[in-house]
């Protein structure tokens, strides 16, 4: 962490070490596997830490700097949704979707967030 920490002081722009960051924050807790689907595993912590704020925080700055992230996009999504914002969550899926049309996980989870989302809300995106 201090070495990524220290590349970030040196090298704001180096949005590689955001996400290395963000990966370790979610390493710092807990971590379990959650089973969406029978065939894709998705891994993050228990429960709603500091460390997941630190982490779309990381996320956040990853994603300025790279627009083009598909897994940031993906995990921004996973902690979104485990903090109960599922329409951001569904938003950060779309991104990862359009840039990685081929990766049947990104579907399978927003299929599985677009049940949980009350129907009004799924108007808003067709």
């Amino acid at each position: 962490m201090e070495d990524l920490n220290r590349a970030l002081f040196l090298q704001p722009l180096m949005s590689n070490a955001y996400w290395h960051r963000h990966l370790l924050f979610l390493l710092q807790g807990t971590v379990i596997a959650i089973p969406f689907t029978n065939e894709s595993f998705h891994f993050f912590p228990l429960y709603c830490s500091d460390n997941d704020r630190a982490a779309l925080e990381d996320l956040g700055s990853l994603l300025k700097l790279n627009k083009t992230h598909h897994m940031g996009f993906h995990s921004r999504a996973l902690l979104l949704a485990k903090k109960g914002d599922l329409v951001n969550a569904i938003f950060s899926l779309n991104y990862a979707i359009n840039l990685q049309p081929n990766d049947i996980s990104l579907y399978l989870l927003r299929a599985e967030l677009f049940e949980k989302v009350d129907v009004i809300i799924l108007i808003l995106f067709y």
